[in-house]
């Protein structure tokens, strides 16, 4: 019997430890300042301002019209409306819906970084720091990219109907 208590409590342990590497945004309109320290920051609702400092091993933002600062992740999401999301570096993003807008550097480190968008409409403006590829699928995305010097540029492929992929200078 006791034994069997020891084991509970390692787990019940375990799973606290799991739960707190999760950090959860839920709800409509609010404004929040979250310290990410390599946790996952998820964000639901609707209306939300939230400001991440620190880094993050990954952001799914969900909802609509969402207004996200960050300073550093690994695996960037976003899925919904009309969401604004800008930060400092992201090794992956992933865009999905309508209108959203993104502003990020892309630095895949040791891999190949990537820039996925679906849907319609939406706009990412990124930096591109090493080798990525940029995939857009879908109708009326708009991509703008700019390359620090050396930087290859990105391999892309589209999808759909009025993609554009474009380079500006910055």
């Amino acid at each position: 019997m006791l034994f069997r208590l020891v084991i509970t409590g390692c787990l019940l342990a375990s799973t606290s430890a799991l739960a707190a590497r999760e950090l959860v945004v839920r709800g409509d309109n609010l404004t929040q300042t979250v310290r990410c320290d390599g946790h996952d920051v998820d964000i639901f609702g609707a209306g939300n301002r939230v400001s991440i400092t620190g880094e993050c091993r990954s952001i799914d933002v969900k909802g609509n019209r969402h207004t996200v600062t960050f300073e550093d992740v690994d695996d960037l999401d976003i899925e919904g409306a009309e969401s604004t999301v800008r930060g400092g570096e992201a090794n992956s993003v992933d865009i999905e819906g309508r209108r959203n807008k993104v502003e990020v550097a892309i630095d895949g480190e040791d891999e190949s970084g990537e820039l996925d968008i679906s849907g319609s409409e939406n706009h990412a403006r990124i930096t591109v720091l090493s080798s990525i590829e940029i995939d857009v699928e879908g109708d009326s995305n708009r991509v703008e990219w700019s390359a620090a010097t050396g930087v290859p540029e990105p391999v892309v492929s589209t999808e759909g109907r009025n993609n554009q992929v474009t380079r500006v200078n910055r």
